[in-house]
């Protein structure tokens, strides 16, 4: 399994390499093959036919992209049928839409990415009638985009670009933009030096929050990786990322994924192009971080270890085929009260304050899940071509 995510029921969607999306309805611990997604031409990812990611708006419909085909497809029966609501066009079939978010009115965001030459700069777009059309609000100048994310605590929309190449705009790339109006204006709120001919140190994926603080995780290639923060006080300036935590340097893996547990921050790394250690690290403050789950991994199962989470406390995550986890938070029991004295005139002591108990992360394996036979996906409407938009 690769992408994954929970609805507001606890269905689990999770997808594999080879264009297929999974259901459980028992948290992971058996999955039934519910859709094959059809396959593009020629594709070109590195990623091809990877299901990721997978996202359920709050009416539970739900939206699935796949690297290699350049599409967005979208489902109001929890799986049951596909329909295509977003192609790309681009020049090859490398493209798909990163990332997706929901904002407190319920409009919907996307985010593009490609690394071919396309008639769309990277974009933007929001849909205002629960993903069946969609508008670009912002085009940016980089290679391509690596997220975009609703923070429902100040109500701003955040943006990572992605890292420098040779004939993009250098003051656009490897950059965190941020829009206070919903899309309307954006402003930059983590920079980087302009004058850097390569890859800088601003290159994030990753974005999770904590009230106005905003935590990033990097994606530097062949470089060690971090997580981030600063403080959004809706100042219109840029400001300093603090580095919080900085991943073993023995092997350089991105930072994929973060999500909350309870009260709790993961972040986890994954391999991209050599084999190593992925790990999984939690914090409840933020600042102290500790390494949960270390994996050897190989360079074939790359772009895995994605966590996804649920209201119940639990996540999901897996390694490869055969190897599905679940991360519960398990909290000791209360200790036993020590009897109060009820001898007088003696005063009654004053009873010890007891410890509160420390949280364990607990991976727990869930079983491998059964394929089916592949249903036949439904037929997709022709392509819509997304006018391209150059920024002034």
């Amino acid at each position: 399994m690769f992408g994954s995510t929970f609805a507001a029921n606890g269905t689990l969607f999770a997808g594999d390499n080879n264009y297929n999306l999974y259901r459980s309805d028992n948290n992971g611990t058996s999955f039934r093959l519910i859709y094959q997604f059809p396959k593009q031409p020629n594709p070109t990812s590195a990623v091809t036919g990877y299901v990721l990611p997978i996202f359920v708006d709050s009416p539970d419909t739900l939206f699935v992209s796949v690297p290699g085909t350049n599409r967005l497809y979208r489902s109001t029966n929890f799986g049951s049928s596909f329909t295509q609501v977003l192609n790309t066009n681009g020049t090859q079939n490398d493209g798909f839409y990163i990332a997706m978010t929901q904002d407190s009115s319920g409009n919907l965001y996307t985010a593009t990415y490609s690394n071919s030459i396309s008639p769309l700069l990277p974009s933007v777009l929001k849909s205002a009638d629960d993903g069946a059309t969609w508008t670009i609000i912002q085009t940016f100048g980089s290679v391509h985009l690596h997220n975009v994310k609703f923070n429902p605590a100040n109500g701003y929309l955040y943006v990572a670009t992605s890292e420098w190449a040779q004939g993009y705009n250098n003051t656009q790339c490897e950059r965190i933009f941020r829009s206070k109006d919903l899309g309307k204006t954006w402003s930059i709120v983590i920079n980087r030096p302009a004058e850097i001919q390569g890859y800088g140190p601003t290159i994030h994926s990753l974005m999770l929050f904590n009230d106005n603080w905003v935590y990033l995780g990097t994606d530097q290639a062949y470089q060690v990786n971090r997580i981030d923060r600063f403080y959004d006080n809706g100042s219109n300036v840029a400001f300093t990322p603090q580095t919080v935590y900085t991943f073993p340097s023995d092997c350089d893996f991105p930072v994929i994924s973060a999500v909350w547990l309870n009260k709790t921050m993961l972040f986890s790394s994954t391999a991209e192009f050599y084999s190593g250690t992925s790990r999984i690290v939690a914090s409840d403050d933020g600042v102290n971080w500790q390494i949960i789950k270390a994996t050897g991994i190989s360079q074939s199962l790359h772009h895995s270890n994605v966590l996804s989470s649920n209201s119940k406390g639990m996540i999901f995550y897996s390694d490869g085929p055969e190897q599905t986890f679940a991360i519960t938070q398990q909290i000791g029991p209360p200790p036993t009260p020590t009897p109060m004295p009820t001898v007088t005139p003696t005063p009654s002591p004053t009873p010890t304050a007891a410890p509160t108990p420390t949280p364990t992360f607990s991976p727990i394996p869930v079983p491998t899940p059964t394929p089916v036979p592949t249903p036949t996906p439904t037929s997709m409407p022709s392509p819509t071509d997304i006018p391209a938009r150059r920024l002034l």
